[in-house]
């Protein structure tokens, strides 16, 4: 059995079995799901993009990045995935992982 435990704004959803008929997510026909792909396309290529921005800073190819303090690129590369994770769910798919989702 495989459990998800994700986070939602300030407070967790908690663990979630993906298998459960009651959890609060949509099952999709595959005509639903492809028609959605785009949208999480596009939203995982803004996170992608974003952390790519992060990552820049801390190769040292950005000069005036907003992250100055140390932990703090790990701090926005975490608010960067909580924010994807987070649109996933109102998406209605699972998060599965590092931009990975699973539809119902």
């Amino acid at each position: 059995m495989r459990f998800l435990t994700f986070g939602c704004g300030s407070a967790a959803l908690g663990t979630m079995n993906l298998y459960d008929k009651d959890d609060g997510f949509r099952a999709f026909r595959l005509q639903e799901a492809n028609a959605l792909l785009p949208e999480i396309i596009a939203a995982t290529e803004r996170a992608v993009a974003a952390i790519d921005r992060i990552q820049s800073h801390l190769k040292g190819e950005e000069s005036k990045a907003p992250w100055s303090e140390p932990g703090s690129i790990d701090q926005e590369t975490s608010g960067v995935l909580q924010q994807w994770s987070e649109q996933m769910v109102r998406f209605g798919v699972y998060p599965k992982g590092y931009f990975t989702v699973d539809f119902k």
